[in-house]
């Protein structure tokens, strides 16, 4: 089994395919905003993790979800993301 708690983003990776419904997609909208501002030298690498635990707190999981509800999931969560910089 992988170190998840030095490896935080797979810990989160695992959470939120086992939770489904939207934690997926908000998972993956935190991680491309938060990775870009990585790359833009706007946070540190170590930091990424913490934000997208931070935008999973503010948006929480829809179930059953339609396919306009996962992309807004994510599209708020990238939102989310970038107004904590």
């Amino acid at each position: 089994m992988p170190d998840t708690d030095t490896f935080r983003c797979l810990k989160l990776a695992l959470s939120a395919a086992r939770r489904g419904g939207t934690a997926g997609a908000v998972l993956n909208g935190a991680n491309e905003a938060a990775v870009d501002l990585f790359l833009n030298s706007k946070i540190k690498f170590l930091e990424i993790a913490e934000y997208i635990e931070r935008a999973n707190e503010a948006l929480g999981v829809r179930d059953n979800p339609s396919l306009d509800e996962i992309i807004a999931a994510s599209e708020n969560a990238r939102d989310v993301v970038y107004s904590m910089v």
